[in-house]
């Protein structure tokens, strides 16, 4: 049986954030999936304060057929394990 969902996902996350004066922050490597019925990005930046994460998700409304629901659910899966992921900060 196909999986059904009725309305479409198309969310983003701008998050910035700002380290303490002498902080330096360690980040995650981007990522980015595209499946059938799914697609997500992450990716990290170094800001002159600081870091910023972005996180763009979409899932179009409608049918996974059952051959694609395999792919389509290690893609969440993997949303998840991406989102996670660790920022090291460290203060000098």
């Amino acid at each position: 049986v196909p999986m059904y969902h009725p309305e479409t996902v198309d969310a983003t996350l701008d998050l910035r954030v700002t380290l303490p004066s002498g902080a330096r922050a360690e980040l995650p490597a981007p990522r980015e999936v595209s499946a059938p019925g799914v697609r997500w990005s992450i990716r990290y930046e170094s800001t002159a304060d600081g870091f910023r994460m972005v996180r763009h998700v979409v899932v179009p409304g409608g049918r996974v057929s059952v051959t694609d629901y395999p792919a389509f659910a290690e893609a969440i899966r993997g949303l998840d394990r991406a989102e996670q992921q660790r920022v090291t900060i460290r203060l000098r």
